[in-house]
C-alpha cells in the first residue's frame, strides 16, 4: 500500500476477526484518503517480529462485499457531515 499526498492505495476495514488477531481488510484506491474503488480483500495475519514492531502477512481472499458497503457508508457519511458543517459556516458567516 502506498499513498502520496493522500492519493494511492490503502487498506481499510477490519472484519471477521478471529481469536488469534487475524482479520479481513480491503485494499482501496484512495483520493485524499477517501476510499474510491475497492481492489481486493486480504486476510491479514500478524507475525510478531519483536517488542516494538510486527510484520503482517497478507493472503488474498475474495472481495468482502459487506465490508465494501460498510466502508462506502462510513466514508460518505463523513463527507455529508463535512459538507453540512461547511454550509453552516458559510450560512452563518463564521
Amino acid at each position: 500500500m502506498f499513498t502520496i499526498n493522500g492519493i494511492g492505495t490503502k487498506l481499510y476495514g477490519r472484519a471477521d476477526e478471529d481469536s488469534k488477531g487475524a482479520y479481513t481488510a480491503t485494499k482501496w484506491v484512495v483520493f485524499l484518503f477517501f476510499p474510491i474503488i475497492p481492489i481486493c480483500s486480504y486476510r491479514v495475519l500478524s507475525e510478531e517480529d519483536g517488542i516494538f514492531s510486527s510484520k503482517y502477512q497478507l493472503i488474498p481472499v475474495p472481495l468482502n462485499k459487506r465490508q465494501v458497503l460498510r466502508t462506502y457508508l462510513a466514508a460518505f457519511s463523513i463527507l455529508i457531515l463535512l459538507f453540512a458543517f461547511i454550509r453552516i459556516i458559510i450560512y452563518f458567516d463564521i
